[in-house]
Parts: C-alpha cells; sequence; structure tokens
C-alpha cells in the first residue's frame, strides 16, 4: 500500500491502470538480495558496480525492481504515447520499462533506449529484437549523441539518482526535446516535507535507507526535483512513499514528474 505524500496536479492526465501486485519468487532472487547487501568499494565506479552486481542476477534483476520501484507504469500511461512520436529513454537499464507500454509500442516511430552499462544493454537487446522500431544506444546518458531534437518524450525511471552527472542529464534531454515536448521521471527523492510518522519508522525511512540507498550508488537527493521545476513547465507531479522488499516499516519517498520543455 503507497502512502500518499501530497499531489500538485496542474493537468490532470488519465486514471491510471494499475497492475495487481507481483508475489515474491524467493527461490530466485538470493543473489540478488546478497548483491544488494554488499557496500560498494569507494573506488568501484557505477559502471563497474553494475557489472558485478547486475551481471550475476540478470534473471530476477527486473523482478526484485518492479517491486521496489514504484510508480512506473502509472507515469509511463500518464505520457501517452501518440501515434508516430519518438521516444529516448535515458538509463534505460535492460528495457524493462517498454514492456509497459504494451500494444502502444507499435504506434511510435522510434523508441531509444540509451545506458553504459552493458551487462544491461544484453538484456535490453534481446527484450527488443522483435521490435523494429527500438534502437539500443550504449552511451552515456548525458553524452547520447542523438540528434538535436529528435524526441517528442525524454523518459528518466530511476535514473537520475544514479547519476552523478545528473545536471548534465537533465540538460541532454532538453536538448533532444523539441519544442512542447515532454518530459517524464520518476526517482526516489528526499522530500521537503514529511507526513509524521513513528520514530523508528521515521529513522529507517528518512536516515538508515538513505544511506543504504548510497552504497548501491543511489543518491536520494531534493535538488533533482528543483531543477526539474526550474528547467521545464510542470504538466503534472505526484509525491508518494512506496515499501521496499524485505525491509519491513520502510517507506521510500519518490516522485513523478512530467515537464514540457
Amino acid at each position: 500500500m503507497l502512502r500518499k505524500l501530497r499531489t500538485r496536479r496542474v493537468v490532470p492526465p488519465p486514471e491510471p491502470v494499475i497492475a495487481p501486485p507481483i508475489e515474491p519468487q524467493p527461490r530466485q532472487e538470493p543473489r540478488t538480495l546478497l548483491g544488494l547487501a554488499r557496500p560498494k568499494s569507494h573506488r568501484m565506479s557505477l559502471r563497474d558496480w553494475l557489472g558485478r552486481f547486475a551481471a550475476p542476477e540478470l534473471n530476477d534483476y527486473d523482478d526484485f525492481r518492479d517491486r521496489m520501484l514504484h510508480g512506473r507504469e502509472e507515469l509511463i500511461f500518464d505520457l501517452g504515447a501518440d501515434s508516430g512520436s519518438v521516444w529516448v529513454e535515458l538509463g534505460a537499464g535492460t528495457g524493462r520499462n517498454l514492456e509497459f507500454l504494451g500494444d502502444r509500442l507499435k504506434n511510435l516511430a522510434h523508441v531509444y533506449l540509451v545506458d553504459f552499462a552493458r551487462p544491461l544493454l544484453t538484456v535490453a537487446e534481446r527484450r527488443c529484437r522483435q521490435h523494429a522500431n527500438v534502437t539500443v544506444v550504449e552511451a552515456d546518458a548525458a553524452k547520447t549523441g542523438l540528434p538535436d531534437r529528435v524526441a517528442d518524450v525524454v523518459l528518466c525511471s530511476y535514473s537520475l539518482t544514479m547519476m552523478p552527472a545528473w545536471r548534465d542529464t537533465i540538460e541532454e534531454a532538453r536538448r533532444l526535446l523539441t519544442p512542447g515536448g515532454w518530459i517524464g521521471v520518476v526517482d526516489f527523492h528526499q522530500p521537503a516535507w514529511a507526513p509524521p510518522m513513528p520514530w523508528p519508522q521515521e529513522m529507517l525511512t528518512h536516515h538508515v535507507l538513505p544511506w543504504w540507498l548510497r552504497q548501491r550508488h543511489v543518491a536520494l537527493s531534493s535538488e533533482h526535483l528543483a531543477v526539474l521545476l526550474e528547467r521545464f513547465r510542470v504538466v503534472s507531479l505526484d509525491q508518494a512513499y512506496g515499501p521496499i522488499p524485505y525491509l519491513p516499516g520502510v517507506r521510500a519517498p519518490f516522485y513523478r514528474f512530467i515537464g514540457a520543455r
């Protein structure tokens, strides 16, 4: 059950279709949990960490993230999929978000999945092999090499918090978008205001969880959303809390943002 933090909606999107919860698959996840439990080395880059953690656990990587990363399907539903439009996803990983588009994917003129982690892109390439309108791009999200104003929609799904150069990625998204194009972002963050909660839960949610995520190259910040609000015209914004698998009582703050260039 998601706990609503607060909502500010400028243009209300259609009511999202929410999929039923995915049941845990414990026999498939021990190595994923072990990978999450291992702290990063301070000398290890994000690219190296993804190769060490993600590669051995790719069979259940997406299953675990489906229960941890809230709001992705709702955001993609809200973004729509206008016929003939071009999408770019920055930090696309395994290409899992393509599946949230469903049959609407075939209506898009083209989709570019951008990431620099080769183990994840290998999965993305297999996943989109049957889709002629999808191209996997191995590149830094802040320097994609794609043409100016190529995209009608740019998507960042739980990627900005993993990017040291997240400001450059936001500017890259602006460069890629056509005038009036939309950026959609869903990610963890540190909200400016939090609802009252019992002390143990408050400690776990606002102190232990950010520390735990930092060990996995995920940096919670209030600045990401602030910069998005500054650089784009707000179409919609939702903020909420969602549970974290296997961490009872912990609720991760996240937001869904749609902005127009």
